[in-house]
């Protein structure tokens, strides 16, 4: 639920800020994201680390890779790389759970892109729009079929950790977002015929 309210409010930013503005500005849009996430993410890297390192143990075991993971948003992919399993709760480690920051990152890197390709290629917008709703959808299907059929054969921590395979829910709120009203801006207000404007206090006469 997590991915698909996130896909749709981005999603919904993006589709506006192209139709007040004309065109979407990519730099604002990475920069913006970096200071909402990267200050809080080095808060809470700090606090947990020093808190742990406090109380010792085993839970600073691969913590390296972990850091690696954090701050270049990989954290997913080098999860599997330390062939770390998820759902065995002896390997835990202090930082598992920023593998969906990461997803959901590597996203926003390239969805903005495709979004504005289709954009200014988009003339009709309510055929596009349906157009573009339908084939988000088959795409989370595709994603879904795949996390199943990786589950069937016992790659459970690949379907659940892989880009790929965890995609579905982004790409349905992203769906969710494509409305052809969107794309249209709020028509203007009515004039107010001058019989129902308020009358203009007049001034006193002089003496």
């Amino acid at each position: 639920m997590f991915f698909v309210i996130s896909g749709f409010l981005i999603t919904s930013l993006l589709i506006r800020e192209y139709r007040d503005r004309g065109r979407i500005d990519l730099k604002r849009f990475y920069v913006r994201r970096a200071r909402r996430l990267v200050p809080a993410i080095v808060l809470v890297v700090a606090a947990c680390t020093l808190a742990a390192a406090a109380l010792g143990g085993d839970v600073l075991t691969g913590l390296g890779w972990q850091l690696v993971g954090i701050f270049t948003f990989t954290a997913n992919w080098t999860q599997m790389a330390a062939s770390f399993d998820y759902f065995n709760a002896s390997q835990a480690g202090l930082f598992d759970n920023f593998w969906s920051l990461a997803i959901e990152e590597q996203f926003y890197l390239l969805w903005p892109v495709l979004l504005i390709a289709f954009l200014v290629r988009a003339r009709l917008p309510k055929q596009a729009f349906a157009r573009m709703r339908a084939n988000l959808i088959a795409l989370a299907v595709v994603s879904t079929v795949l996390m199943l059929g990786l589950v069937h054969f016992g790659q459970a921590n690949i379907a659940y950790l892989a880009t790929v395979s965890h995609l579905y829910g982004l790409l349905l709120g992203a769906a969710l977002a494509f409305s052809p009203k969107a794309f249209l801006k709020t028509p203007p207000s009515a004039p107010v015929p001058p019989e129902m404007r308020p009358a203009t206090p007049q001034a006193a006469p002089g003496p």
